[in-house]
């Protein structure tokens, strides 16, 4: 079920508005560990102004 919690996450740029889940819409995605073993970070570049955000998911 993490893989649909992931493929439920959305996101909005604070600056333009834009909104899209995590993986499978225009965000520019990567993705990357925490210090904490169990939180993964997905580092989130907006495709209409570039602002960028991080999403910390905990498995």
């Amino acid at each position: 079920m993490l893989a649909q919690r992931i493929a439920d996450t959305t996101e909005t740029c604070g600056d333009c508005g834009f909104t899209g889940t995590l993986l499978g819409s225009a965000w520019r995605t990567s993705v990357g560990r925490h210090a904490r073993r169990d939180t993964t970070v997905y580092r989130l570049r907006c495709p209409d102004c570039g602002e960028r955000t991080a999403v910390e998911l905990t498995l």
